[in-house]
């Protein structure tokens, strides 16, 4: 099968159920021209893009699972903040070096139809922080809540942001942990990511983007 696809460009094969496609797949990424390039797996649904996923895993591929951004429930599709998370984690693992890219993006036809920003337009909205520098938080806020951001008593969730007094916690859509950044005399003091269930801190940074 590997040297019809290298002699033709393409082949079909069929009657491979279960980890067995995963199997097939993972050992034609170990060989020439496939062993450099990064491949992009189809599915027909979520819940196969995610077995794939882990199969390839288990087969000793790197992939990473490209997840569809709405998930159905009652009343209609609705966003998913991890899907939202692990959406735009991947689009800024690929603008890097091709030593940091997983070997293959695993993902459903519902998520490869679902735009993502352009990397130029996400870079544009790079919010840069640092221990020392000037910060008017009233305008932080308002721009953040422009770009799409909920303004709560507490950041708990992706996509949240509260100020209460001196204290500006911020909850990226992609990251794992929120930010909390204190404020004194208009000038960043600390930032820490914090725990958003208990509130405490978990690692103070210098800078953070």
């Amino acid at each position: 099968a590997l040297g019809l696809a290298q002699r033709q460009g393409s082949c079909s094969l069929g009657n491979l159920w279960g980890s067995s496609q995963g199997l097939l797949l993972a050992s034609a990424l170990s060989h020439p021209p496939m062993d450099t390039e990064l491949a992009l797996v189809v599915t027909s649904t979520e819940a196969e893009a995610e077995a794939m996923a882990e199969d390839l895993k288990s087969f000793g591929q790197e992939a990473q699972q490209f997840p569809a951004r709405q998930q159905r429930a009652k009343g209609g599709p609705s966003s998913d903040a991890r899907s939202m998370r692990m959406r735009l984690q991947l689009v800024q693992t690929l603008a890097r070096n091709a030593a940091d890219r997983p070997r293959a993006v695993v993902t459903s036809l519902l998520a490869l139809l679902q735009p993502v920003p352009a990397l130029k337009e996400l870079e544009s909205h790079f919010l840069h922080l640092a221990v020392g520098d000037a910060l008017d938080p009233e305008p932080l806020l308002r721009s953040l809540v422009g770009d799409g951001y909920t303004r709560q008593p507490l950041a708990e969730a992706p996509g949240e942001v509260s100020l209460r007094g001196d204290i500006l916690d911020l909850f990226p859509f992609a990251a794992d942990l929120p930010l909390r950044v204190e404020i004194f005399e208009d000038e960043i003091e600390s930032v820490r990511t914090f725990d958003p269930d208990s509130q405490l801190s978990v690692e103070s940074l210098t800078s953070v983007e």
